[in-house]
């Protein structure tokens, strides 16, 4: 598994190109023989992908991050299921963007107040005129709010809510505690925990997406039997736990009676 452990920023520079390239590639398809759907404009080169209000990349990106943030500004991320979630987040993309001119693109930004990102060139950065569209400087500029835009979307987005109302309630830590959502592969609840952090208390959050609820299962220190869980690697052991909260294993875990409204 390929698998980044890190800070946002440092995050940033190696998937941000990342990003910009899939968000690149699933609109080849869709920018062929268009121009840019500002009314009025058959402007067609270059064109930008305009993400939608609400739908914006530093969103999205933000939204996926939550789920693996460990502690403050430390991420743990699995790479190969971070490109599986965001492209998911982008399909179908005629729903996400919309192929527009620097110019209508920056206009449409502004009235929906959306933060300027980096710019995602359909085309080349060069105009039909053989001008640059963007200097270096402002492409310099992007890219530093790039951090800025994404660290805002995490602590914006409903996950980190989550985790913060758990922090609160229960006085424990973010890296004690892990998230995780109904999985679409095998209707699961799947979670990969290091060992360690069962010598405090930990606690797991079960999100439920059809209703938007959760509920959390308090482990109290050293008394989950590790050795009775599968192991995906020597640090880390898995969880598959069902509807009824009963793990594979047969371990069941007791709630809390309480269960909260997002």
């Amino acid at each position: 598994m390929a698998k980044f452990e890190g800070t946002l920023p440092e995050f940033i520079d190696f998937i941000g190109p990342m990003t910009r390239n899939i968000v690149c590639d699933l609109s080849r398809s869709f920018k062929k023989n268009t121009t840019c759907r500002h009314d009025g404009c058959n402007k067609r080169k270059p064109l930008e992908a305009a993400h939608l209000k609400g739908k914006e990349r530093p969103k999205i990106i933000g939204d996926i991050l939550s789920l693996y943030e460990v502690d403050s500004n430390i991420f743990e991320v699995d790479l190969i299921e971070f490109k599986k979630l965001f492209i998911e987040a982008h399909t179908p993309i005629e729903n996400i963007i919309l192929p527009m001119c620097k110019q209508h693109h920056l206009e449409y930004d502004r009235k929906e107040n959306i933060a300027t990102e980096y710019p995602i060139l359909l085309d080349e950065f060069d105009n039909e005129d053989g001008q640059d569209t963007y200097t270096q400087q402002e492409l310099d500029n992007l890219k530093n709010s790039e951090v800025i835009n994404i660290e805002k979307a995490i602590k914006e987005s409903s996950i980190n809510k989550i985790k913060e109302v758990v922090i609160n309630k229960y006085k424990v830590e973010k890296k004690q505690i892990t998230f995780s959502k109904i999985s679409d592969s095998n209707g699961l609840w799947n979670f990969d925990v290091n060992k360690n952090k069962f010598n405090n208390i930990f606690c797991f959050i079960f999100f439920t997406q059809s209703n938007k609820t959760y509920k959390v299962a308090v482990i109290n220190a050293n008394t989950l039997p590790i050795e009775q869980f599968p192991e995906k690697n020597k640090n880390t052991i898995r969880f598959f736990v069902d509807k009824q909260y009963k793990d594979r294993t047969g371990f069941q875990f007791e709630l809390n009676n309480i269960e909260y409204c997002v």
